[in-house]
């Protein structure tokens, strides 16, 4: 599942600064091979005029992980819980990484975030931050998973996680192993009702080797496996990106 950059949603915004998320998703998904589902929010999340993406910050807001939750969940067949049945809760005004770029902005419509939580009622809201200790072992802390006595993105798993076990609502025999950055954080609390287990790496803090979530997918028994990534924050696209600008 690769994510369109914010601006893609602003139509005049994504013609001034020529952005190509539509064009270079297409490319990464007619490049996948037979056996790699492509899940493709690029239209769900454009074609809206909800508030799907924060203001000032690149990433989507629960609104639109949920968008991407029900394209998902459409995908594979599977009913799932309207939007309007979840208990909403909003923060207090947030202020992304972009806010101190805005200047004269910060103090108009364009500067207004709010992070928004949604849960299910008798949702399980926690899951395992888990480490390996020095001798082999994993550790797994307890946290809440969605809580909104935390700021701002961190709202959502508690922040900069690196390999956290979900435990679902549902007792299906499935595992998800979701491997993705800050989108996750607040699209892993919707799937926790098509999942028994959702196992999520962040690669950026995640130490392991690819022979450790090999074992990973062993040991959790996982059944299907998820990218989840902003497509201009994929490696390959970065890379490009740099050669573009050279």
């Amino acid at each position: 599942m690769l994510i369109p950059g914010s601006i893609s949603a602003d139509e005049v915004a994504s013609e001034v600064v020529n952005d190509r998320s539509k064009e270079m998703i297409d490319n990464l998904y007619n490049a996948l091979s037979g056996d790699v589902v492509a899940v493709d929010v690029y239209d769900a999340l454009t074609n809206s005029d909800d508030y799907l993406f924060y203001r000032t910050q690149n990433n989507w807001t629960s609104r639109g992980a949920y968008k991407a939750y029900a394209v998902f969940a459409d995908l594979i067949g599977e009913n799932i819980t309207p939007l309007s049945q979840y208990t909403r809760r909003a923060t207090t005004r947030f202020n992304g990484n972009l806010f101190p770029e805005l200047g004269d902005y910060k103090t108009s419509m364009v500067a207004k975030d709010l992070v928004e939580t949604y849960l299910r009622e008798n949702q399980n809201n926690y899951h395992y931050v888990t480490s390996t200790l020095k001798n082999g072992e994993m550790n797994g802390e307890k946290t809440a998973l969605v809580s909104t006595s935390r700021s701002g993105y961190d709202t959502f798993m508690g922040g900069r996680v690196s390999f956290s076990v979900v435990p679902g609502d549902v007792e299906n025999g499935k595992t998800m192993m979701i491997v993705g950055t800050r989108p996750a954080y607040s699209f892993i609390p919707f799937m926790t009702e098509l999942y028994e287990t959702i196992i999520f790496i962040n690669p950026i803090y995640y130490k392991g080797t690819q022979d450790d979530i090999t074992d990973l997918i062993n040991k959790y028994l996982v059944t299907d496996l998820m990218l989840l990534e902003t497509v201009h924050d994929l490696p390959l696209v970065r890379s490009m990106r740099v050669k573009e600008a050279n």
